[in-house]
């Protein structure tokens, strides 16, 4: 596959899978298990197709974020289902690119908080007033790829 090809097809269906989920956890508040897994064969596949690419620092970039989104969901704040989106979308981002992915999802999921206090109506919440962090990671991800790429 041409390098140019990679470089377009990659981003384009990382942002189509995250926004799939997003869309999933906004309207159910769950997401399920075939968004993460498929960004995850995504990136693999990505990295291995890319010659030149730092693999241990995507692997890092993911083994650090699952580490602490898991730790985030044992807490009890934030689902199963964003924490594994969360991990899987690190993987197309190496350590350098990392913090910025990670701040672009804290402000994208901020403006959402902060518009689920104003407007509470706008926003699929339940009883305990869930907000679908799938939707900023989402973002985030959509962010980054089109400020430094993926994979």
């Amino acid at each position: 596959m041409s390098a140019s090809i990679l470089g377009t097809v990659v981003p384009v269906t990382y942002c189509t899978l995250s926004a799939c989920a997003a869309l999933q956890d906004a309207r159910y508040l769950r997401i399920a298990n075939v968004w993460p897994i498929s960004l995850v064969l995504l990136g693999l596949t990505a990295l291995a197709l890319q010659p030149g690419t730092d693999l241990v620092s995507h692997l890092a970039s993911f083994g650090l974020v699952f580490a602490g989104a898991f730790g985030l969901f044992a807490m009890g704040w934030i689902g199963g289902g964003d924490a594994k989106l969360l991990a899987a979308v690190a993987l197309a981002f190496d350590l350098r690119t990392l913090l910025f992915f990670l701040v672009a999802v804290v402000i994208a999921g901020g403006l959402i908080a902060l518009l689920a206090i104003i407007r509470p109506g706008d926003i699929k919440t339940r009883r305990t007033r869930r907000i679908p962090y799938g939707v900023p990671i989402a973002i985030g991800t959509i962010w980054c790829v089109l400020a430094v790429g993926a994979s």
